[in-house]
């Protein structure tokens, strides 16, 4: 399953926003229902039904919407993508080029069936933010068989830069954690935290666990503004959260570190993004 939110230009100047995903062999286009109102949020989803001994591998990656060297960096990320095995896919700040390439390749494979797919928009947002939902299956004969109809939730935070920012991000962590299953449910996101007040509140305040550090790995590693040069803080922006007690990660790695030595359109090392994408592997218990 690939999950991809899609600005129709920029990032911080789109007009909507378009998420697809590709299921039985087909690209299909899904469609945003308004945010509830957060002082009265629904209940989440139907609790997932989790049978022992299964696996999920999932990616969360902010493939940069700058138009940079893209003829060159988007074959590169699919080849990277497709080089984890990956059986979810998250991606942030699609642009329409990369949509194209992505839905030219052929590297998606199927190792779940995805149901109830939807897209809400989210609270206080300016930039037309959505959160996209949808249950997983594993199918049989694969090493997803054992997972039943688990939540899968997809979102990319209101970026800085405006004083309302910091506030709406709390916002729409709060308006997601309410819709997600107590039993078990996964969210992937660049959450834009970047202030040191915010950085530990999906774990601390909202009862997310943190896949990157239930694997062993320091809070503190950067995903994001350590590759190219920044006049922002480095930070850990990216990350594969979830909850549950049937759930638990068991190893997380960081992908897209190394740059691509190029002479063509100009020398020098291009990296995959601005951001480091995360890859985790997750047990699913009954």
């Amino acid at each position: 399953m690939a999950a991809a939110t899609d600005p129709s230009s920029h990032v911080h100047a789109s007009a909507f926003c378009k998420t697809t995903r590709f299921h039985r062999g087909e690209w299909q286009q899904l469609s945003a229902e308004p945010a509830p109102s957060t002082s009265s949020p629904h209940a989440g989803p139907t609790a997932a039904s989790l049978s022992p001994s299964g696996k999920l591998t999932i990616v969360t990656y902010n493939v940069w919407f700058e138009n940079f060297v893209d003829e060159v960096r988007h074959p590169a990320i699919i080849g990277l993508l497709a080089s984890t095995n990956a059986d979810v896919i998250c991606l942030q700040e699609i642009t329409q080029s990369f949509l194209a390439t992505i839905r030219s390749d052929a590297v998606m494979q199927n190792t779940l069936a995805v149901r109830n797919g939807r897209l809400v928009d989210l609270p206080e947002s300016k930039l037309n933010r959505t959160l996209l939902m949808a249950e997983l299956t594993g199918l049989s004969g694969t090493h997803t068989q054992g997972i039943n109809a688990l939540t899968i939730a997809a979102a990319h935070l209101e970026s800085p830069g405006a004083d309302y920012a910091q506030h709406a991000r709390r916002a729409q962590l709060q308006f997601i954690r309410a819709r997600l299953p107590e039993s078990g449910a996964i969210f992937c996101t660049d959450t834009n935290l970047c202030t040191e007040e915010e950085a530990d509140l999906p774990t601390d305040h909202l009862r997310f666990r943190d896949a990157w550090v239930d694997a062993g790995h320091s809070a503190d590693v950067p995903t994001s503004d350590s590759l190219y040069k920044s006049p922002y803080t480095p930070r850990r922006l990216d990350r594969i959260l979830y909850t549950g007690d049937g759930l638990q990660a068991v190893s997380a790695n960081l992908i897209g570190e190394a740059p691509l030595k190029i002479t063509e359109p100009i020398s020098m090392d291009l990296y995959f993004s601005d951001h480091k994408g995360v890859l985790a592997t997750l047990s699913v218990k009954g």
